[in-house]
Order: C-alpha cells, then sequence, then structure tokens
C-alpha cells in the first residue's frame, strides 16, 4: 500500500495556503520547467521512487536542513507500514495547468525561497487530490464486505490509472495500428472522404502517411528518451524548417489558450509548449503517444466543424468528450454511412471497428 505525501504529514504545524499564495513572485519559466520534468519522471521503477533520492536532486544546499527534516518526517510516517511517494501525474499536471495560465509577473522569490515555495505548492495538490479519492470511500462501504478493500481503490485510482499505469511502449504500437485503420478507413468511404481531406489540408500534407511521417518522431522521441526529465523536440535549421515549424505548432498548447481541465482535456489535445523557435517541449510523454490515434479525434472534431453543412459527420465527439469512447465516433461515422445496418453491430463487431 502506498500514500502520497500530504501537506498535513509534511508540515503538521503549518496551516495549509493555496497554491497562488505560495507560488506568487515566482519564475513562470521555472514552474512550466518543473512541471514538465517531473512529468518525465517513469512512471515505473523510476530512480526518484526512493524519496532520499528525490529530496536530494530537488533541494540545493541552502535547503539542507528543510530536506532533512521533510525526510525524517516520511520515515517516520512509514513506519506505520505505508510507504510514501511525493510526485504523481495528476498534481504534476494541475501544476503545469495552473501556472500555464497565469500571467507573467516580476520575480520576488530567490532561487532557494521559490524550492521550498514550489515543494509546498506541489503538498498542496496533493492532498487536495486525496481528499478527492476519499469520496470513494463512503460508497465502496456499501458493498460485500469482501470487495469492500477492492472497490475503495478501483474508485480512488480510477481518475489517475490511465496516467500511471501502462507501458508507454505498448501504447505507442496500439496507438499505430488503430491509427492506420482509422485513416484507412476515413479514405475508404464517400461520406468520410471530405473530412479527411480537410484534415490533411489542415496540416498541409498531401496523405495521411505523410501526416503520421510528420508526427512520428516526436512520439518516438518521447519513448526512446531514457533520461528522468523534460524531452525537447528541436526542429532541425534548413529548408524544411518552417515547414517542421508550422506543423508542430499546429499541436501547442498557446498562452491564450482557455485550457479545458477536465481530466486534462486542453493538455491531452496540445501536448507540447513552444520554449523558443524551433524547440518545443513535451508536456507529459503519455499525452504525446496518444496523439497518434485518441489525439486525431480532438482534430477531425475541429476539422469537421469548419466543412460545410452537408459534408459534415453528424454528432462527431472527442474521444474524451461527452461521449466517453472511439466505439462511439466509430458507431456515429458507420451510422451516416449505413443508417438501416448499424442497429444490428453486436458488441464484438463494435470491438472490431
Amino acid at each position: 500500500m502506498g500514500q502520497l505525501l500530504e501537506f498535513e504529514v509534511a508540515f503538521p504545524e503549518e496551516k495549509r495556503l493555496a497554491i497562488e499564495q505560495y507560488l506568487a513572485g515566482s519564475s513562470r519559466e521555472m514552474i512550466l520547467n518543473a512541471a514538465a520534468f517531473f512529468l518525465g519522471f517513469k512512471n515505473h521503477k523510476s530512480k526518484f521512487d526512493d524519496n532520499k533520492e528525490f529530496l536530494g536532486m530537488f533541494f540545493r544546499k541552502e535547503n539542507n536542513n528543510f530536506a532533512n527534516q521533510i525526510y525524517e518526517r516520511i520515515k517516520e510516517f512509514e513506519k506505520k507500514g505505508v510507504r510514501i511517494g511525493i510526485i504523481n501525474p495528476y498534481s504534476s499536471l494541475k501544476l503545469f495547468e495552473y501556472f500555464f495560465a497565469k500571467p507573467e509577473e516580476p520575480e520576488t522569490q530567490s532561487q532557494a525561497e521559490l524550492e521550498v515555495n514550489l515543494f509546498k505548492a506541489y503538498l498542496v495538490l496533493n492532498s487536495e487530490f486525496t481528499q478527492k479519492q476519499s469520496i470513494a470511500f463512503p460508497s465502496a462501504q456499501e458493498s460485500d464486505e469482501e470487495l469492500k478493500i477492492p472497490m475503495a481503490i478501483f474508485c480512488s485510482h480510477y481518475p489517475v490509472a490511465d496516467k500511471s499505469n501502462y507501458d508507454i511502449n505498448q501504447i505507442w504500437v496500439t496507438q499505430m495500428i488503430k491509427s492506420i485503420y482509422l485513416f484507412q478507413f476515413l479514405e475508404s468511404h464517400e461520406k468520410t472522404q471530405h473530412l479527411l481531406a480537410a484534415f490533411l489540408a489542415y496540416f498541409n500534407c498531401p496523405t495521411w502517411q505523410e501526416y503520421l511521417k510528420s508526427l512520428l518522431p516526436s512520439t518516438t522521441t518521447a519513448i526512446k528518451n531514457e533520461r528522468e526529465a523534460h524531452t525537447d523536440i528541436v526542429v532541425e535549421s534548413g529548408a524544411k524548417f518552417e515547414q517542421g515549424c508550422a506543423f508542430i505548432e499546429k499541436l501547442i498548447i498557446q498562452d491564450n489558450d482557455e485550457l479545458d481541465k477536465n481530466d486534462f482535456l486542453s493538455v491531452r489535445a496540445k501536448p507540447f509548449y513552444k520554449v523558443k523557435d524551433g524547440v518545443y517541449r513535451i508536456i507529459f510523454n503519455l499525452f504525446v503517444v496518444e496523439k497518434i490515434f485518441k489525439g486525431v479525434y480532438f482534430l477531425l472534431r475541429d476539422v469537421n466543424k469548419t466543412l460545410p453543412t452537408a459534408s459534415r459527420i453528424k454528432e462527431i465527439r472527442s474521444f474524451y468528450g461527452d461521449e466517453f469512447s472511439e466505439k462511439v465516433f466509430c458507431y456515429k461515422v458507420m451510422e451516416s454511412i449505413y443508417p438501416d445496418k448499424c442497429i444490428r453491430f453486436s458488441g464484438k463487431e463494435m470491438a472490431e471497428i
């Protein structure tokens, strides 16, 4: 059993403040870099699962005493038989979203002060998350006796399971296979060809194969990088520099974007941000790999809205939209092509679609 380090465990005598109070007057660039750095940790067997290793990396010498105090509190708590973890995808994504949406402001905190306050702000996010998780426990108690603990664990971890329990190499392979099938389907039916053509025109790609060739280098970078840190995509200078930048800038989150924070929809849709001309940082490797297939639904949905009414596919929703399944998307497409047959599809046939 494991538990996230909460603010109240690390600082039992302090009153928790809001994260904006801790991070006021801090460097926007440093916070975004820290969030992307945390999201670059391996989801399995990370060296930073060792709290001593993480604290030693995170804090400078000026804050050694502070780090040692935190470590001693963790060890004391772990004597109860519960392993304590600090960094997790949920809090890291929340930190990124909060600071990306925040305008730049004058820096008033020193680097040493910011380290301490960033750590406290992160633990506030951990505490907020565990409080949300605890909502599952009362409902789990209504289950049969032997199901109470499994149901409590299932319900509390459901919101983050997809962001922590995965094999990124397997994700890449399955996303690639599904993507090819999807594009072949869009290409082979008259009613979806307008949508595919508009999609390719948006990315200035002659074919869907060229689109995948342009996208895949960034996804392979995300899975091959062995460093536990943020990953940058660097567009090589030369004749295709502007073309390469134009492609990836359709996939970056912009400063003026209004973030949809429901399950990190905006960051899922645009999992890069711009560091400088030709350099783009991956926010979360998993979301980049999921752009191969899942992310296409965000793009198709938006492109579909630009088509003339007669050419649109009705009721397109993104994979993470109100109709929570790519099967539903496929069903809607099939329904528009075969309205008299779609109702006959069995569950097995839907899975194959």
